[in-house]
This record gives structure tokens, sequence and C-alpha cells, in this order.
């Protein structure tokens, strides 16, 4: 049954289209219908481990590979968790009300791909898979999270990264003998911007840092064609100065090294949504932990 404002506001339509005039202004008219929220399918293919890579010491030019690489296994889905937080963080500013459906590639389906073939590899099998789910008809856009690599060094990081990892920049000491005297090597002002566990800035050559190299890929659910595409090469570099360990992977604790892969992970997604159309103008702040909810019964 109409309201009396509805039953009043079509009466006087009514009126109008009969060509009856009226005196004062014109009448009001019914506010349209608000747009259904937009469907958000968020699918995250990081995997489920992270690469340490440490940089040999007092190596020559003739080694193929200056660097140790170590793949480490993150249970309970930790990685892919922590991107589809940072986009769901993201949606909650620039499309307030919207639906989100959340999904991970399985990582067996990258197992055996090079590191450099996995990006397009990952891409692949997500697309070869909404191909066969009718849901994504109900969906407007499908926000994908891969693995990116990237072969030359890049701001203090190793060669041949890609995906999640954690970078080790080793000295087993503080000081460089030289005809002057012993010239410190971390001396105030000297090396890159490291932060320490109390989350103070300083800079270090010595440091461990988490990375986030990744690339965001926007489809459209319908067609499942390539809207836009976002890479991202994100790294925080660690260093404790009050730390006695001559290498500086000890100088870090492991909860402390923890915490900082999943908000680097989690604040890495988020930047990579905000520069593209669907996250446009949101600005990204520190990431909080959460703290754990109480179970519903």
């Amino acid at each position: 049954m109409l309201s009396p404002k509805h039953a009043f506001l079509n009466l006087l339509a009514l009126l109008c289209s009969a060509g009856i005039a009226w005196a004062d202004e014109p009448p009001a008219t019914a506010a349209p219908a608000a747009p259904a929220p937009k469907t958000y399918a968020l699918i995250s293919a990081v995997g489920d481990q992270l690469e340490f890579v440490t940089r040999k010491m007092g190596t020559g030019s003739n080694m193929l590979d200056t660097f140790y690489r170590k793949k480490v296994k993150i249970d309970n889905n930790a990685l892919n968790t922590s991107v589809l937080r940072g986009l769901d963080r993201v949606l909650d500013a620039s499309a307030p009300g919207s639906k989100r459906v959340y999904m991970s590639l399985a990582p067996a389906q990258l197992e055996g791909v090079l590191p450099q073939d996995r990006e397009m590899a990952a891409i692949n099998k997500v697309i070869k898979t909404l191909e066969k789910n009718p849901q994504r008809m109900e969906w407007d856009k499908i926000i994908v999270v891969t693995p990116a690599f990237r072969s030359n060094e890049f701001s203090g990081m190793g060669t041949k990264l890609y995906g999640l990892g954690v970078f080790v920049q080793p000295l087993y000491s503080g000081k460089m003998p030289s005809d002057g005297g012993d010239i410190d090597l971390d001396s105030p002002g000297d090396g890159n911007e490291v932060t320490t566990p109390d989350k103070q800035a300083t800079r270090s050559r010595r440091y461990v840092a988490p990375y986030s190299y990744t690339q965001l890929w926007v489809l459209d659910a319908k067609t499942l064609q390539i809207l836009e595409k976002n890479d991202r090469y994100d790294n925080q570099k660690l260093f404790d100065p009050k730390s006695t360990a001559i290498n500086v992977a000890d100088a870090i604790s492991t909860e402390f090294l923890a915490t900082q892969v999943v908000e680097l992970t989690e604040r890495s997604a988020a930047k990579s949504l905000s520069g593209t159309a669907v996250g446009t103008s949101v600005e990204i702040g520190e990431i909080r932990p959460v703290k754990d909810q109480p179970a519903k019964k």
C-alpha cells in the first residue's frame, strides 16, 4: 500500500500530465531508487611460501648467484588472507556497502612454475577457472593479486625476487679496515633508511627486509577482459641498533618479523588497489594489528 506521501506525489504527477497548471513552483518527484550495491570478487594467488634470500659475503663476479635462497611454508593461508584484508580495506572506503566474494588460488596450481613465469601462470589459471563459474555473472569486477618478478637489484634489495619474502643484507662486522683506521659501516646517516623494533627511523647498511612484489589485475566479471594492471615492489627494511648479534638476521625477533611481514603484505595490496579506478583517492595509512575477536557460540 502506498504511503499518504507517495499517494500524493503520484496524484500530483497525474494532474501534471493532464495539463493542469500550477501557480507555485513545480512539484517535487519521488527520489530515484538507490542502485544495487556492486559485488567484487577478490582473489589472492600469492601462495603459501615466503622465500628467504640472503646476500653471500665475499663472493666474486664469477658466481652465478650471489644469494642464498630458502623457501618457508606459512600455514593457515595466512599470506593470501593478508592480501585479501588489504583489498577489503580499500573497498570499505571506495565502495562502502559493496558485496565481496573472497577466494585464493591453491598453491599447488603453481608448483614447478619458474619464478619469472608465475605472474602469467597464476592469472591464466584464475581466468580459466572463472570461465567455468556461472556465479561471476552476478559480479561487477574481479580483483586478482599474483606474484610479480623483478630480475635486477632495486631499492637496496637483491636480484630475482618475486612474490612475498624476506631479504637479508648482512655484514659480519660493523667496521671495515682502512688506511686511516676502521670505518664504522653503520655511522649515523649512512646506508638505507630502516625501522627499528620500537618503530623509530634510522639508517643502516645491514637490515632484514620483508618484501611484497605483486601484480594486481582488475577484470570485468562478465567478459573476463583485463581492465587494469598495477604492479608494486614494496619492502620494509628492519634493523636493531641495540642488538649485539653479529648476524643481522639474529637481531630481529621472529615475532617482530612476522608482524612486519603481515603488515607489509596487507599495506602493499591496499596501495596496489588504491592506484586503480576501483580504489582511486583512497589514502592508505599505517596498518594496525587486529585484536583477536571472541569466538561466536
